[in-house]
């Protein structure tokens, strides 16, 4: 059950910098034994597990997920997400105040869109589109498209 579709959900639960470490030495202690359990089809067929199926199973994640990934690289990847959590927290106020037609804006500029492409797709005038996105600049004080492009990639817009 803690999957590394999970760590998210813990990290935001308890962004706290103690248990975040617990998280990576806990990935890189179980991660070769997870190898061997994803390789071994017979050791899987006579249900030689470390601890439990959950186990197993979170071991087979983070051997699929994190395969090829050193210690430094996965720490980086873990502080990746907690600093998204951290923005997340900072700012759902704010994204909750948008409209569905501001974050599906959001979502056509963060896939390439521009003004006229937006306009055409949603069928409305590309003066519409233009306020829409000072809308949405004002709502989350939005000083960079870059900064557009972390609420879109922390709210999972795209």
């Amino acid at each position: 059950m803690y999957g590394l579709s999970n760590i998210k959900q813990q990290l935001s639960k308890e962004m706290n910098t103690a248990i975040f470490k617990k998280w990576v030495e806990f990935l890189f202690k179980n991660k070769d034994e997870s190898t061997l359990m994803h390789n071994n089809p017979k050791a899987k067929q006579q249900n030689h597990s470390v601890n439990s199926e959950n186990n197993v199973r979170l071991k087979s994640e983070i051997d699929l997920g994190l395969n090829g990934l050193n210690q430094e690289q996965l720490a980086h990847k873990l502080l990746r997400i907690q600093e998204e959590f951290k923005f997340i927290n900072e700012n759902k106020i704010r994204y909750q105040k948008l409209t569905k037609r501001e974050k599906e804006i959001i979502k056509l500029l963060a896939n390439g869109y521009n003004n006229p492409k937006i306009a055409a797709v949603l069928f409305i005038s590309r003066n519409t589109v233009e306020q829409h996105r000072k809308n949405i600049n004002k709502k989350l004080l939005i000083k960079s498209f870059s900064h557009l492009m972390s609420y879109s990639y922390a709210f999972n817009i795209i």
